[in-house]
């Protein structure tokens, strides 16, 4: 295959009267502005190749009689009638480790990459509360999933979905397995400072990412 490498780079102008006439840093604050947005950005970048992998799981049927849809062709096998649960992860699990034969991303373990709606319902899945209610308490209380049959959780909700499903109230995630995704870089994530005017009255910050991930 191949990996395309573009400069990505946003910056902020600020004048010499800001930074004289503020109480505060300007520079800090656009530095801190520019980081922000530099995340957001990479973050996007990042995840296209993510989430156009070949395989989807969909959930489907209902609470009381659960099934789900499988496509291979990068696109929704179906729309989802419920939301993800612990009988889910179990039927992914089997899938990646049985069927597809997929080498772990650490070590023999997993990592999954969920929208806060999609945590939130693996979070209040019954069976699994019922599983972890007492040995585990403290975990629950504190909003974690921890390890989960070899699949460690994170967090996003910068690019996932979070309203999927009949009533848009459902969450996406990402199941990565070993080398997923590439990623080329030729110059490092750097903040710049433009060279300043003759008079030193205008100054210019800039972000700049130099690289590709396929």
């Amino acid at each position: 295959g191949t990996c395309t490498v573009k400069e990505y780079r946003n910056s902020i102008r600020m004048t010499h009267w800001a930074s004289v006439y503020s109480e505060l840093s300007v520079e800090d604050a656009n530095i801190i502005a520019l980081t922000n947005e530099a995340r957001r950005t990479l973050d996007r970048i990042a995840s296209v190749p993510f989430r156009t992998a070949d395989v989807i799981y969909t959930p489907t049927g209902v609470n009381s009689a659960k099934s789900f849809a499988l496509s291979y062709n990068g696109t929704p096998g179906a729309q989802a009638t419920r939301e993800f649960s612990y009988w889910d992860h179990q039927n992914i699990m089997d899938l990646m480790r049985g069927t597809f034969n997929i080498p772990g991303y650490i070590g023999d373990d997993y990592v999954c990459v969920g929208s806060t709606k999609f945590l939130r319902s693996l979070r209040t899945d019954q069976e699994l509360v019922t599983i972890r209610r007492y040995e585990q308490g403290k975990q629950i209380l504190a909003g974690e999933l921890g390890d989960l049959e070899g699949t460690r959780f994170v967090r996003e909700n910068n690019v996932l979905n979070n309203s999927l499903g009949l009533n848009g109230v459902l969450g996406e995630a990402v199941y990565i397995g070993a080398d997923p995704v590439i990623m080329l870089e030729i110059h490092p994530f750097e903040i710049q400072a433009a060279v300043g005017d003759m008079y030193g009255r205008f100054r210019l910050l800039s972000w700049m990412w130099w690289g590709g991930y396929s």
